[in-house]
């Protein structure tokens, strides 16, 4: 009898394991989509002393611009207080979004993706750590699906000054939130808070 009813909670352990439906979820190919006219506006504040937000709100601009040094797409940061736009160079692979150096000529590995939480690299400096890749942000009744990284320098600035950054990105849409922050013996001096508005992808 015991054999029986062994051999019967075996077929429905097995009957139940075939019927379980799974979904096989593909990544999106890349964190940052680059194509040139590629575009994103942030509401842009500052952080003032002891973390207080500053209430004057700016806007700040990315903009894909082309193709620079080889396959890195040159992009145009600019805000509305700032007269001439900053450029950066990133391109993506397999291992994630890439950025190059014009001081050093360097390419190096700017956000793993994808990473798992704890996945950590150095970068100009900074330590890279993937905090998730599965935070959710809500920005203006609109739903991200989130990678959270940060970046810190440690005791490395002047002034024994460090630098913390949380990036949140959403893959093949862009960043979303960006919270920059310089602290001096824990107190926050001074940072930045980009929050997405708009933006318009290919």
């Amino acid at each position: 009898m015991k054999n029986i009813l062994l051999i019967l909670l075996l077929m429905i352990i097995i009957g139940c394991s075939k019927e379980t439906p799974y979904e096989i979820v593909e990544l999106p190919d890349n964190l940052l989509p680059l194509s040139d006219g590629n575009s994103w506006v942030y509401t842009f504040q500052r952080i003032k002393l002891n973390g207080i937000l500053d209430t004057l709100i700016d806007t700040s601009q990315y903009l894909v611009s082309g193709k620079a040094f080889g396959d890195y797409f040159a992009i145009e940061y600019s805000t509305s207080f700032q007269t001439i736009a900053t450029m950066y160079y990133y391109k993506n692979n397999d291992v994630g979004l890439w950025a190059y150096n014009t001081t050093s000529g360097l390419e190096e590995l700017y956000l793993k993706y994808p990473s798992d939480t704890g996945d950590s690299h150095s970068w100009r400096g900074f330590t890279v750590k993937t905090i998730s890749n599965d935070t959710v942000l809500i920005v203006d009744s609109s739903t991200y699906l989130c990678y959270h990284y940060y970046l810190s320098t440690g005791d490395s600035l002047a002034n024994n000054t460090t630098q913390h950054i949380d990036y949140f990105y959403a893959p093949n849409i862009g960043m979303i939130k960006q919270i920059s922050r310089t602290f001096a013996h824990n107190d926050i001096l001074q940072g930045t808070l980009q929050t997405l508005f708009t933006y318009n992808v290919n």
